[in-house]
């Protein structure tokens, strides 16, 4: 029998009474991480993880207003897009897709959602909406 087992670990700190805040920490980034990751490193994820943080009114009216079908609908591609830091390329290649294939799918969230995920800003809007609707699906099916 394997066992398999998850690492989480904290960004530094100096005083014992952080050690709390450090568990909830790890606690949090073995949640949101990907189930494959064996060492995960909770300050690579602290972007992510303060959609985490964020109170829940709020993360709804930030996706209700940009995440719609087409969004949903390629939500995986452009996961692979920002994962390859916006490498078109990179992209295509490890979705087994043709570089003009994700340049339509890029184009077509841009023209569903007024994001251009070529762009940093509107990558970095999309990427926040993606994690935000992420974390209201986890709720709804914790609930």
């Amino acid at each position: 029998m394997m066992l398999k087992f998850r690492l989480a670990f904290s960004t530094p700190f100096q005083a014992m009474g952080n050690f709390s805040q450090s568990y909830i920490d790890c606690d949090l980034a073995l949640k949101i991480s990907d189930e494959s990751e064996v060492f995960i490193s909770y300050a690579e994820l602290e972007p992510k993880a303060l959609i985490y943080k964020i109170d829940r009114a709020w993360v709804e009216k930030f996706t209700t207003r940009i995440m719609n079908k087409t969004l949903d609908k390629y939500a995986d591609t452009l996961e692979t897009f920002f994962k390859n830091n916006l490498n078109i390329q990179q992209t295509a290649d490890d979705l087994f897709i043709h570089r003009n294939t994700l340049i339509y799918r890029l184009s077509k969230i841009e023209k569903a959602t007024g994001y251009n995920p070529k762009r940093f800003k509107d990558a970095l809007t999309l990427q926040l909406v993606l994690w935000s609707d992420k974390k209201l699906k986890s709720e709804e099916f914790a609930n």
